[in-house]
């Protein structure tokens, strides 16, 4: 896999120091933070046609259709989310998948359409849930300007070599009282700052950004929003348990002992992992309040709009 240097995705400039270095598989990849805005990325990061690659022979997306019934239980939380701000109107999904939150929000009244970059995935929504789903990035989308009453990304903007890019084509997308929804990894997190080198969403080459609140902030205004709240969760609990694997890294145990809690974590599935994990979670509840006021949770959710009053709805 061939690496190329890049400069930071916000500030333009080269102006970065190592942050830190992590392996995957045989592949070795750096964390670079910028000096400058404190972006984190990925640099130096695989060509684009090398990553086009990669997801096309790596990346499960049969995985979350495996899992079909846990996704769809997700999704009806963000539609949930979604109509907070916007309780019908037109839908714009990014990095859609197989398309089971546009289902449900089709459903509800909305008015929907997706963007999906893997072909197959994309020919699915199209074909099985007869939806309307570009093949493709988003800049490539031929939507015409100010259509949109929500633009919903989840667990995307991270993955794109242009993010800022696509907050810019995110804002010429949206009607003037339209509203952005986002949720990623939290790169300031108080589990990314224990764990480190394991935490479980650093995940390259796939992820190529890492935010914090403050440098998503700084981007969404970079691309024209103004305004901007984000607010931390704990995050997709099939995710979380996942956490407890890299706090094992940093304990003195045997590496047979490592592999096979792995195993017994892949092997638990997902209704008892979450339920045990859920317990676990509740039970820490006054800690938890406190980390999340931090902004300290695992994932950000992000409401960002062009007006000064913020989102209507």
């Amino acid at each position: 896999m061939g690496l190329r240097p890049v400069p930071c995705n916000l500030c333009k400039t080269d102006d970065s120091r190592l942050l830190l270095r992590v392996k995957r598989s045989q592949d070795h990849f750096t964390l670079r933070k910028c000096r400058r805005c404190g972006l984190v990325f990925l640099n130096p990061r695989p060509e684009s046609e090398d990553l086009a690659r990669y997801y096309a022979e790596h990346y499960d997306y049969d995985g979350f259709r495996r899992d079909r019934e846990s996704l769809i239980n997700r999704c009806r939380g963000d539609l949930d989310w979604i109509r907070k701000f916007k309780p019908k109107g037109s839908l714009l999904e990014v990095g859609c998948m197989y398309g089971f939150l546009l289902a449900l929000a089709r459903d509800a009244g909305f008015d929907c359409h997706g963007v999906e970059i893997s072909k197959k995935v994309a020919t699915h929504a199209r074909e099985e849930l007869h939806l309307d789903v570009h093949a493709g990035a988003l800049e490539s989308a031929h939507f015409p300007e100010g259509s949109f009453d929500v633009v919903f990304m989840s667990h995307v903007i991270e993955h794109l070599e242009d993010p800022l890019g696509a907050l810019e084509k995110t804002v010429s997308l949206l009607k003037k009282d339209g509203v952005l929804l986002l949720k990623c990894p939290n790169f300031d997190s108080l589990m990314a700052r224990i764990t480190r080198h394991g935490w479980w969403w650093i995940a390259p080459p796939e992820h190529l950004y890492h935010f914090t609140p403050r440098s998503l902030g700084k981007s969404l205004g970079r691309a024209g929003f103004r305004k901007v709240t984000v607010e931390t969760s704990r995050g997709d609990l099939s995710y979380l348990r996942y956490l407890t694997v890299g706090i094992l890294k940093l304990l003195p145990v045997t590496k047979g002992f490592k592999a096979r809690y792995r195993a017994t974590i892949d092997a638990t599935p997902d209704h008892l992992s979450q339920r045990y994990l859920l317990s676990a979670y509740n039970a820490c509840g006054p800690l938890v309040r406190v980390i999340h006021k931090l902004r300290l949770g695992e994932e950000m959710l992000v409401v960002a709009s062009m007006e000064h009053e913020g989102p209507s709805g």
